[in-house]
């Protein structure tokens, strides 16, 4: 291996038979898409050992974590709730009415944990929730409000090293100060933006400070996702070829008048390709799962530790003794 990405960890496995027993023969693409299905936690836990067994062996990566997100819906793409709410155009009047009408809370924090708790308590921002814990994801893989009615996922990567992105992520997460910012004004400001959005790595994970018991509980990451560019001489939204060309060629005139897009950018194809897994649980397992998180300590209340859900934990532990006892489906040999 050389380059070193999850893809080669895989491909690696893939070429030794190692992943067999996690592969679905009625999946014709499951080599090029690379999903795993499991049966068990066990099977989980085998996956995430295997990979973690040949990091440790990669002396470009042996020092890096995995990270992990669950969704209930295998269908669910990498999209912040900002993007699929279609609020991007609305970001910079949400987030100054939150500072407005709560200003006590944010005081003394920077734009990126700012927008961090915002998302903490509900607001659509440009931050997808991942852990640094496999069974958290799981989890919130598993937990599903509408019953088990779909495959969930876990995605699992292994990120760039991000070291030395400050202002970077200090610009992302304050476009919306400055959405009508005209980006060819400051060219040093624009090169590096295009340069990192739509350049060879536009993958960034940021850690929040952890106010909150429930952020260090749930360990979480954040996938940061920046604006697209517009163009207002095409009228069009920047692809990626048109602004891989703009930083590397000289020959390419820039516009006059480049803004950021009511948009943002996604995580590209090569990206989660070369990044990124997906490791499938299937509907009819999920409850199992459940199950064996939680005599694993992995359960809503610790997971969510405020008290409303110590007490949604406790009446549903007596609901399910209640159901059971009036089943009565316990074997004759433990009647008294």
């Amino acid at each position: 291996m050389v380059s070193s990405f999850l893809k080669d960890y895989y491909d690696y496995f893939m070429k030794n038979n190692i992943l067999s027993d996690f592969l679905r023969e009625e999946s014709e693409l499951i080599d090029i898409k690379k999903n795993l299905y499991i049966d068990n936690i066990y099977d989980y836990l085998k996956i995430i050992d295997m990979f973690e067994i040949e990091k440790q062996q990669d002396r470009f990566n042996f020092g890096k974590k995995f990270l992990y997100r669950g969704v209930t819906n295998k269908e669910w793409k990498l999209e912040p709730s900002l993007g699929f709410n279609n609020l991007v155009s609305y970001e910079s009047e949400m987030i100054g009415d939150f500072l407005q009408l709560r200003p006590d809370e944010f005081k003394n924090m920077d734009d990126f944990n700012t927008i961090a708790k915002m998302q903490h308590y509900g607001l659509p921002t440009r931050l997808l929730d991942f852990t640094m814990n496999p069974l958290v994801a799981l989890y919130f893989a598993c937990c599903d409000t509408n019953g088990y009615n779909v495959d969930g996922k876990v995605y699992f990567v292994l990120p760039y090293n991000n070291g030395g992105m400050d202002a970077y992520i200090k610009q992302v997460c304050s476009i919306y100060k400055n959405s009508n910012f005209n980006l060819v004004s400051d060219p040093a400001h624009f090169y590096t933006y295009i340069q990192l959005v739509y350049g060879t790595n536009n993958i960034y994970f940021v850690r929040p400070n952890y106010i909150t018991e429930r952020e260090k509980r749930q360990e979480s990451i954040f996938l940061l996702f920046a604006n697209e560019l517009y163009n207002y001489e095409t009228d069009s939204i920047i692809t990626n070829t048109e602004g891989i060309n703009m930083y590397t060629s000289n020959e390419v005139k820039l516009p006059c008048l480049i803004k950021y897009a009511d948009s943002l950018h996604d995580v590209c194809e090569r990206d989660l390709e070369r990044n990124f897994l997906e490791i499938i649980i299937p509907k009819e397992i999920k409850e199992n799962l459940l199950n064996s998180l939680e005599k694993l300590g992995v359960r809503k209340d610790y997971i969510f530790p405020e008290l409303e859900y110590t007490s949604e934990y406790i009446k549903n532990t007596y609901k399910t003794i209640d159901s059971m006892a009036k089943k009565n489906k316990f074997k004759e040999e433990y009647n008294i």
